[in-house]
């Protein structure tokens, strides 16, 4: 991953220091050092918003001054101060409800650094689940409901924390978050808080299904040893794409590859290739 930092002491001397904090204590996927981070983050928050006013002031001036004006800070819908491996500080503007519910993909601290208020609902995906298994019966379970209002911080767990809200103005949020402990990302209808979706987190494995999907249709006979290897792949949904491109390639090749994945780990593979072979007749 690209390193991007905010590296302006002259305007953001906590910012710069938090960033660099966060550098030497925050371990990759390590919750217990992300955790200590949050505590500094937490307390330097009032600090940080005045910064962060600064910083967005300074930016729409430099706009003003040149239309064509581009900062490597800006990304889609935020302002990134630092991204790298092992943890991200951004900017983001809050101006909508969102239409599901999702769970948190990564340890995250959301502050509100603006005046205006946002509403919270926590929910909590039940312990017992598999989360990278899918499971359209999974229900989340609602355990608090409160005020984020200014100055305050929202801490999310990753993977069993999922979150709601509400708002009647925009809010101005400072987000913290670790690197991404989870393979799937769920979505929950708002209403009845039931399953509705799972998206892969990381976007190689989804160009990797892509690619391996483009392959098949094209019956590339050259590709048969690659999509082998990327049948191995950790990500469950790569794998199964791979063995359906390697069957539109090369039936025989394909039947192998099902029969392995009769003995796969993940139960959606072990029961689509069980499947598979009994439709067309083989064991």
């Amino acid at each position: 991953m690209k390193n991007t930092y905010f590296d302006d002491r002259a305007v953001g001397s906590n910012l710069f220091g938090f960033i660099d904090y966060a550098r030497r204590t925050v371990v990759y996927k390590d919750d217990a050092s992300f955790w200590k981070a949050s505590e500094k983050f937490e307390g330097a928050l009032p600090e940080l918003a005045v910064e962060c006013t600064a910083l967005i002031n300074r930016e729409l001036s430099a706009i003003l001054n040149n239309f064509e004006y581009h900062s490597p800070l800006w990304d889609a819908g935020q302002l990134i101060f630092a991204l790298n491996a092992n943890f991200a500080l951004s900017l983001t503007l809050m101006v909508a409800e969102p239409k599901h519910i999702f769970n948190a993909v990564a340890n995250s601290c959301y502050g509100v650094v603006g005046r205006n208020s946002i509403n919270i609902r926590r929910y909590r995906l039940p312990s017992s689940i598999d989360r990278r298994v899918f499971d359209r019966s999974v229900t989340l379970v609602q355990y608090d409901d409160f005020p984020l209002i200014p100055g305050d911080v929202l801490r999310l767990n990753s993977g069993t924390d999922a979150v709601d809200w509400s708002l009647s103005d925009p809010v101005l949020m400072l987000r913290f978050t670790s690197a991404s402990t989870e393979a799937l990302q769920w979505g929950f209808d708002r209403q009845l808080k039931t399953a509705w979706s799972a998206t892969a987190v990381d976007p190689e494995s989804t160009q990797l299904v892509c690619l391996a999907s483009y392959l098949g249709k094209e019956e590339s006979v050259s590709s048969l040893e690659p999509l082998r290897g990327l049948s191995t792949h950790p990500q469950h949904h790569v794998r199964w794409a791979a063995i359906r491109a390697i069957a539109s390639i090369s039936g025989e090749a394909g039947i192998e590859q099902l029969r392995s994945a009769r003995i796969d780990e993940h139960p959606h593979i072990r029961n689509a290739a069980i499947s598979a072979l009994a439709a067309i007749g083989a064991q």
